[in-house]
């Protein structure tokens, strides 16, 4: 490289000077590569840590995510299927740890002849005084909002799996939560509430229905009020109040948006919204108040898009707490 000095300059006497490539550029140039690597370091370093973090801090979250990743590796399951079958099974084993009574509700479903099968666990079996927390276990053999697809069984991440993850993980800690003996709490995991899928015109839940039906074969008396669940785990979670839970228990759907306030508010919206048809109105019908707690506007609803990758342990987390903070509530004296 050839460099014009000041005559000022000592080296003025000297014309031309070769003058070896300049360290420092080489430096910098060398040095800008290192700071991008140890920026590119730090930022994996440091996103490991917030993962590692929020798995701390809602170990829950992760285990809810975690089953529903085992429900959907049984494949579809709709009534009939192998999934199915699986999936009950899957229910009864992790329910034989919880420490709590469980219950089969066998029986042939007269206009399919299949067989269907209500689970519940229950703490507190002696007293009388009992509140339901419900979901379903069963998916949709159909995506129908899917037209390109409309023949394919939904994964069910959201519309399936959601709901029996957070009751499993509230088996696990119900004698806990529940420290009132004349309190009784059931988890309720209706069947075939997908049975006939797409289209309300002739809609019947069978699990929730046949379960209505049934109440003195496993009651003394009527249970106190019921919260059905489903679909719970979408990443923007947004609850609405029900109409129809409005009009059969507003005491109650107004308790449990007041707990969901402080749990996340911005996941209960206080606003209503249209009649919800779910495994709640056999139990209204049957006289017990019921609040259906859903997020309707989960975008991947009875599509094959109902996937794990849509799902939120955070939002999972949220309505475990809630139902958690609920019962507990309940169980505090005066309460009943």
């Amino acid at each position: 490289m050839k460099v014009l000095l000041s005559k000022s300059s000592e080296l003025a006497r000297v014309p031309w000077v070769r003058i070896p490539p300049s360290p420092p550029i080489v430096v910098m140039k060398n040095t800008h590569k290192i700071i991008c690597s140890i920026l590119i370091i730090a930022s994996l370093a440091i996103a490991a840590i917030i993962f590692r973090y929020e798995a701390n801090q809602n170990p829950k979250g992760k285990s809810m995510l975690g089953s529903i990743r085992q429900q959907l590796s049984f494949g579809p399951r709709y009534v009939g299927s192998e999934g199915h079958t699986k999936v009950q099974n899957y229910i009864l084993e992790t329910l034989e740890g919880s420490g709590l009574e469980v219950i089969e509700q066998n029986w042939t479903d007269t206009e399919t002849q299949n067989k269907l099968l209500n689970i519940l666990t229950r703490s507190n079996p002696q007293a009388e005084d009992r509140i339901i927390i419900a979901t379903h276990y069963d998916t949709d053999p159909t995506s129908l909002r899917d037209v390109g697809r409309a023949n394919t069984p939904v994964p069910g991440a959201s519309d399936g799996a959601s709901g029996v993850a957070v009751m499993l993980e509230l088996s696990r800690a119900l004698n806990d939560i529940n420290t009132n003996p004349k309190l009784g709490v059931d988890l309720v995991f209706f069947d075939a509430e997908n049975f006939r899928p797409g289209s309300f015109d002739n809609w019947k839940p069978k699990g929730s229905s046949y379960f209505a039906s049934n109440l003195a074969k496993l009651y003394s008396k009527n249970p106190t009020q019921a919260i059905v669940i489903d679909m719970v785990c979408d990443k923007n979670l947004s609850f609405t109040k029900e109409k129809t839970s409005l009009e059969s228990n507003p005491v109650e759907v107004d308790r449990l948006w007041e707990i969901g306030n402080e749990v996340d508010s911005g996941a209960f919206i206080d606003d209503g919204t249209k009649e919800i048809r779910d495994d709640h109105n056999p139990l209204i019908n049957a006289g017990i108040p019921s609040t259906l707690l859903i997020d309707l506007d989960y975008p991947y609803f009875n599509t094959p898009q109902d996937t794990l990758q849509r799902c939120s342990g955070k939002s999972l987390n949220t309505t475990y707490a809630v139902l958690r903070n609920y019962i507990s509530q309940k169980s505090s004296p005066g309460s009943l």
